[in-house]
């Protein structure tokens, strides 16, 4: 069948699945370029320090520019010898504040985390307020809903700490 175009479906398709293939294939590169840095930051004497034996790091970052725009997220799970176990990324509504757009983010990663069946795990961000708040909830009572929310998900876990790693 052909269009007004002189196009024919086969020819629309393959225009189509050739944009897709190279949007893939973008993706993809980033993702291996970050895969690469964890690499460098690991063998280079980095920031990035192990977990004990038997307990999974996680490391939770979200990227917030102003409350109008939307902000997103990422976190990586990786076992006491560096190895990548999981790692997921996503893009979130605005939020008012980066304080609440890390909070959403690493409320994501918990629940992640558990719908993984992971049971011993520590949460990594350099957001110090974002942690203080989940470590001290009563201290924090703007963000009461968000923090309620990670206590019924944390009761899922055997062992679920929260650390600064800016500190």
């Amino acid at each position: 069948m052909l269009y007004a175009s002189g196009l024919s479906i086969a020819d629309i398709l393959t225009a189509q699945a050739l944009s897709e293939a190279e949007e893939w294939k973008i993706i993809n590169e980033k993702e291996q370029e970050e895969v690469n840095q964890y690499r460098v930051e690991m063998s280079g004497g980095g920031r990035w320090t192990k977990p004990r034996c038997g307990i999974l790091k996680c490391n939770v970052n979200s990227s917030w520019i102003n409350s109008t725009r939307m902000c997103g997220g990422s976190w990586l799970l990786r076992d006491h010898q560096g190895k990548a176990q999981f790692h997921a990324r996503d893009i979130f509504l605005p939020t008012e504040n980066i304080t609440v757009a890390e909070l959403r983010c690493i409320l994501w990663a918990v629940q992640s985390l558990s719908d993984l069946r992971i049971t011993d795990v520590e949460l990594w961000s350099q957001c110090g307020a974002a942690i203080k708040a989940l470590n001290n909830p009563c201290d924090w009572p703007k963000y009461r809903s968000l923090l309620n929310r990670f206590q019924r998900i944390r009761q899922k876990f055997r062992y679920c700490e929260f650390k600064n790693s800016s500190a």
